[in-house]
């Protein structure tokens, strides 16, 4: 994914500077190109897209916050859905394509 090295770079930085308790690693592909740039939060389960350089302090921010929703508060505009999922070249109407 194009800018996803200067995301991982500019997140690890600013999570280390914020002494966040998180690790900050790279992943294999989640084969989901057509969201952007992706991040996985675990354990909390929220899956964000699009995220550019430009989220990483609001993406910090909700690292460090202890209470619950800090993602939906924060950074609601990047939280994947189920739609997000579905390949739009493979799918239409909305439809999930058989496996």
């Amino acid at each position: 994914m194009h800018g996803g090295e200067e995301l991982l770079s500019a997140l690890k930085l600013a999570a280390g500077r914020a002494r966040v308790d998180a690790r900050v690693t790279s992943s294999g592909c989640f084969e989901l190109c057509w969201v952007g740039a992706a991040v996985a939060v675990t354990p909390d389960n929220v899956f964000l897209k699009g995220v550019t350089v430009d989220d990483v302090p609001r993406l910090v921010e909700a690292l460090a916050d202890p209470e619950p929703g800090s993602f939906q508060r924060l950074l609601a505009n990047r939280i994947a859905v189920d739609a997000d999922f579905i390949d739009p070249t493979k799918a239409s109407n909305g439809e999930v394509p058989p496996p």
